[in-house]
């Protein structure tokens, strides 16, 4: 009787834990459902990756072939279009938070930070699982058409998880500077002209448009170690070029940002809260 006594605490925590934790999946499975359910909307973007899949393979290797070089920094060719395809892949996969802007401005903010759950999780689950589905049919029909287009490239199963773990931390990077966009919104009300300069970064020093490794060397160091590359370009990169000593620093690189803007995002987000109570919303 005493043993069960004393283990009772333990067991009630980890139930309460647990059921805290399994609303939470609970919310991602039904975003995702919300998306699965229309197959054809998952399988329009696979014509746009087909044509900058082409566009990338004509572009790139026209200007390889005016440099007189088969490699440039590593990267052949097919190494490029496979990178810049699964980022395009990644990019176009991503459901962002505007939504968080949006509810501020039409006042339905408050109503949702007042629901029993914290908001920060709701709305990373309900991102992820609305991303899933999109992330799925793009990575499969990306490499289908590439596989096309470009032939197969050598990858190992440490380089997929790897690219996945990065993928990861990554997704957490754009997540939170989402987060602290949106909330932005508490302040200065419109956010479009943030939002769209965050989508340009993104693409620019993102590696979505050009790799990051085919960039001037200042140019190059500079972006490596920003945020925007982190999202897209460092994960799909590990996965065609694994190396340890790089994953590694990839890996500190993106656990410092995630570190940064997490920390980031929930100051913002208390404070706002402040703001939201004594202002009614």
């Amino acid at each position: 009787m005493e043993n069960e006594l004393t283990l009772q605490p333990k067991r009630f925590f980890y139930d309460t834990w647990l059921l805290k934790t399994a609303k939470y999946f609970e919310i991602l499975k039904i975003s995702f459902l919300e998306e699965a359910v229309y197959p054809i909307n998952l399988a329009t973007d696979g014509f746009v990756i087909f044509i900058n899949i082409w566009i990338y393979f004509l572009l790139y290797q026209t200007g390889y072939e005016l440099t007189g070089n088969s490699s440039i920094n590593g990267l052949t060719v097919p190494m490029v279009i496979w990178i810049l395809t699964l980022a395009k892949g990644l990019q176009e996969s991503r459901i962002t938070a505007p939504q968080i802007s949006e509810s501020i401005q039409d006042g339905t903010f408050a109503y949702k930070i007042s629901r029993p759950y914290s908001y920060i999780y709701f709305m990373f689950f309900r991102s992820f699982g609305q991303t899933l589905p999109y992330l799925l049919a793009n990575i499969a029909i990306s490499s289908i058409f590439c596989r096309i287009i470009i032939g197969p490239l050598p990858i190992s199963a440490i380089s997929v998880l790897a690219g996945i773990l990065l993928f990861m931390l990554g997704f957490l990077i754009d997540f939170y500077i989402s987060m602290v966009i949106g909330l932005m919104a508490l302040w200065i009300e419109k956010t479009d002209s943030i939002w769209w300069l965050y989508g340009k970064l993104k693409l620019t020093l993102g590696g979505v448009l050009i790799p990051i490794a085919l960039l001037p060397d200042v140019l190059r160091k500079i972006a490596e170690y920003l945020p925007f590359s982190q999202i897209f370009y460092t994960p799909v990169y590990t996965v065609f070029q694994f190396q340890p000593n790089t994953f590694f620093r990839y890996l500190a690189i993106e656990c410092f940002w995630v570190l940064l803007l997490g920390v980031s995002a929930i100051l913002i987000f208390r404070k706002g809260m402040k703001y939201v109570t004594s202002n009614g919303g």
